[in-house]
């Protein structure tokens, strides 16, 4: 495993392969992060999405900080530093296949779009910065159980919404965290008017025990 100290300023990347680096400084500010792989990777002070200034002198405008962004990224068996500092950081389409994520008590808000948890035990991760979001058990029966309510709805396009992203959510949930999930209203379907998708969500979420430390 190689050792690395890198600082990322208002940088682009691209399919750039950091597989089994040791990062011992990783400092990324304003950047973009596309298709990059950082499997074995181990970071020990990161700052996934740097707040301070960047190189240039760029600083916080008073309302936002530069968003670090990692999209398409695979983080399999990656190790964070406990505490890591994620900033505002976003990540889209990302997966996180046997990562160890403990002790990450420094939390952010965050909204999760298209990522992946895959074979971590949830129960031992805290989610306090991701508001709307519940961890639940038992997917695959609370997906059944809704879908006996769905199918007595009059729009077909909703019926077959729902349907697809539960199915997608109950394969999920089943093949990579023993039939759990972090779920939002998000996950009942995306295109659902949003009363709607919220009513199923709130049902979704009665129908039998949930997990949510909270």
């Amino acid at each position: 495993m190689r050792d690395s100290a890198v600082i990322f300023d208002r940088a682009r990347l691209v399919n750039v392969d950091f597989t089994e680096t040791r990062f011992v400084g990783f400092n990324a500010y304003g950047s973009e992060f596309d298709g990059c792989d950082f499997s074995g990777t181990a970071f020990e002070q990161p700052l996934m999405g740097s707040t301070g200034t960047g190189i240039g002198g760029q600083q916080w405008d008073g309302a936002t900080w530069p968003q670090t962004v990692y999209r398409n990224c695979t983080f399999r068996r990656t190790r964070f530093a406990e505490q890591t500092s994620f900033g505002n950081v976003r990540f889209e389409r990302c997966v996180f296949d046997g990562s160890r994520l403990r002790g990450q008590t420094a939390t952010f808000e965050a909204e999760l779009d298209y990522v992946a948890f895959r074979h971590i035990d949830l129960r031992a991760q805290r989610f306090p910065g991701l508001p709307g979001y519940v961890l639940l058990d038992r997917i695959t029966e609370r997906a059944r159980s809704v879908l006996s309510l769905v199918d007595g709805w009059a729009d077909e396009r909703h019926r077959k919404e729902v349907r697809s992203a539960l199915e997608f959510l109950v394969g999920t949930a089943r093949e990579w965290n023993d039939d759990q999930a972090l779920v939002s209203p998000a996950h009942m379907g995306r295109k659902l008017p949003p009363a709607l998708r919220e009513e199923l969500f709130d049902a979704f979420r009665r129908t039998t025990s949930d997990t949510s430390p909270d």
